[in-house]
């Protein structure tokens, strides 16, 4: 994203990922079941450059 100022962010996400599962039972009309499953992101990379020079930052990590 480039900002006014030639202030430009870039970020490359390496990997994201998801596993689901579901274990189920019958019995005449009935059906219970239950499904678990679990997410992962790794690799976030930003980084930030002004005029094409790279500018020193932090983050906080509170952002979705």
């Amino acid at each position: 994203m480039l900002f006014p100022g030639g202030v430009l962010v870039t970020s490359n996400n390496d990997q994201l990922g998801s596993v689901t599962g579901r274990i189920g039972y019958t019995w005449g009309p009935a059906l219970l079941y239950a499904k678990g499953g679990y997410a992962w992101k790794d690799g976030n990379n930003i980084s930030v450059t002004t005029n094409g020079v790279a500018t020193a930052f932090t983050t906080n990590g509170n952002h979705p």
